[in-house]
């Protein structure tokens, strides 16, 4: 088990990196494309956790 401070760090990380992602999608073409990009920005959340539990070997039924 890693120390909670690295999940925090790693969450927030890949919670910025996914919504860059998505804002640059958004940004770039400016059209929400059927609300597709829109939907991608509203998963980078739980997209980030599920990531911060796979590469912290961490298990799921801990999440609910």
């Amino acid at each position: 088990m890693h120390p909670p401070i690295r999940q925090v760090f790693t969450s927030l990380a890949l919670l910025v990196l996914l919504s860059a992602i998505a804002d640059t999608l958004l940004f770039s073409t400016h059209d929400v494309a059927g609300g597709l990009y829109m939907s991608l920005f509203m998963w980078t959340p739980g997209l980030a956790a599920l990531i911060t539990y796979a590469v912290h070997r961490s298990d799921l039924r801990d999440i609910g």
